[in-house]
């Protein structure tokens, strides 16, 4: 199982032994901002950007206007992405 969600940018780089963490863009940011943290870290740590709706690539998308379903969707990518990842370690 692969996770193809578009919230979590980097997905692909986690190694089975690595810890995950999840960048959240400043103020009008965007996950870009997190790519030379990917190339930093060695794979002891997957760093995996969030890319916001109406960012970056996804400009075309309607923003988040209520916090609350931003952090659902968010939790919710996050919880595919963990069985995603249970699936695939074994």
């Amino acid at each position: 199982m692969i996770y193809n969600g578009k919230l979590i940018k980097n997905s692909e780089g986690i190694s089975p032994q690595s810890t995950i963490m999840f960048c959240f863009p400043y103020a009008g940011g965007g996950a870009a901002f997190y790519a030379k943290w990917i190339q930093y870290f060695d794979k002891k740590l997957s760093v995996c950007p969030i890319q916001l709706p109406g960012r970056e690539e996804r400009i075309g998308e309607k923003p988040y206007l209520n916090m609350q379903s931003l952090v659902k969707d968010v939790v919710d990518a996050i919880m595919r992405l963990k069985k995603c990842l249970r699936t695939t370690k074994g």
